[in-house]
């Protein structure tokens, strides 16, 4: 698939829609910004997410470049992956230098993406409660949900979400001085992330219909 669109669900509470799309831009870059980059050197993201506060070892857990979006030729579908992108795919893209990787097995075990079969189980749970004009799910999903990010970058057509850090009550992150525990899904209820990302292409719902649950703004990514 050629074209993704997804939602990104800000710390910050921010809800805004983007679009993926080979080969305008085959490579996207997602994390904290660090202010204006050289020239020669990305240091800024394409998708800057807003940062959460230092933590006790005075650093930010969400990186500058947390994850990664790539349009894979062999696979015909984009991937997705931790860190900086791999040379394979960040070398089709010449007018970037990236820096080697050296904490890619760290940031991998802070991704997590939901599977379109558990998508759906959720989506069942959920959509009952709509349809009475109930409350949405009042507990945090279960991150059993969730799958670690692989070794090998993810093909999309796998994935209906992605969670970026997990946090719980007794491990906060904090945002603004104030713990955040979970995101507020429109669909879903509370998710256990500091970052989340609805794949809206695979996981059967469409950027009007979220629109409908929630007030979106949506970008080309350039």
């Amino acid at each position: 698939m050629e074209t993704y669109n997804f939602t990104v669900h800000c710390i910050c509470g921010a809800v805004n829609s983007y679009i993926l799309a080979y080969p305008r831009w085959p490579l996207v870059t997602v994390g904290a910004a660090q202010g204006n980059p050289p020239d020669n050197f990305l240091q800024a993201c394409d998708l800057n997410l807003c940062r959460d506060d230092k933590n006790e070892n005075g650093r930010h857990y969400l990186s500058s470049h947390m994850l990664y979006f790539a349009y894979d030729g062999e696979q015909n579908d984009w991937v997705t992956g931790a860190g900086i992108p791999p040379e394979r795919y960040a070398s089709i893209y010449q007018r970037r230098n990236f820096p080697p990787e050296n904490n890619r097995e760290i940031k991998r075990q802070r991704l997590f993406y939901l599977p379109i079969s558990q998508f759906k189980k959720l989506v069942a749970q959920s959509t009952p409660l709509l349809l009475k004009g109930e409350s949405m799910l009042c507990k945090p999903v279960d991150i059993q949900f969730f799958q670690p990010f692989e070794e090998d970058p993810i093909p999309l057509q796998k994935i209906a979400g992605i969670g970026i850090w997990e946090v719980n009550s007794s491990r906060p992150i904090y945002y603004n001085a104030h713990p955040h525990t979970a995101i507020r899904h429109p669909l879903l209820g509370k998710l256990p992330f500091g970052w989340y990302m609805d794949m809206l292409n695979c996981a059967g719902i469409t950027p009007k219909q979220l629109q409908d649950f929630a007030n979106t703004k949506t970008h080309i990514i350039e």
